[in-house]
This record gives C-alpha cells, structure tokens and sequence, in this order.
C-alpha cells in the first residue's frame, strides 16, 4: 500500500506532495486512525475548498483492497 500525502496550501501552483509505502504509510495511518474515514475521489459531500492559503492535507491510497482512497484533513 502507498499513502500520498499532499499538502493542500497553493491555487494555481501544484501543491507539495510526499508518497511513502510499505511500514511508512501503515504507521501513518495507524497514528492517525483514519482508515474508515477514506471515501471515494468522487464522493459528492467532500468538502468544497474555497479559501486561499492553507486548507489542510490530502491523504490519498493506492494498493489497497479499498475503494475508498481519498482523506481530506482540514485544520
């Protein structure tokens, strides 16, 4: 399994992005206790980001036995 972490901060420019697997992406989700909150890319109540700056972090799987992959962690 792959975990990729994006860092949801620009409008206009790519976001800053880090992919980790293996032991890494499980320790990650594990710290966060997460998993069950994964819903699908298209799910139609995911949040609508309209502010500028920071909006939280992206959390995105791949690999897994889940069609569920996409976390949007808003600070």
């Amino acid at each position: 399994m792959k975990v990729k972490m994006t860092l949801d901060i620009f409008s206009g420019r790519p976001n800053s992005t880090l992919e980790v697997s293996g032991t890494e992406a499980k320790k990650i989700l594990e710290q966060l206790d997460v998993r069950s909150a994964f819903r699908k890319n298209t799910d139609a109540t995911a949040p609508e980001l309209v502010n500028l700056g920071f909006r939280g972090i992206i959390l995105e799987q791949s690999g897994a036995d889940t069609d569920k992959n996409f976390l949007l962690i808003c600070v």
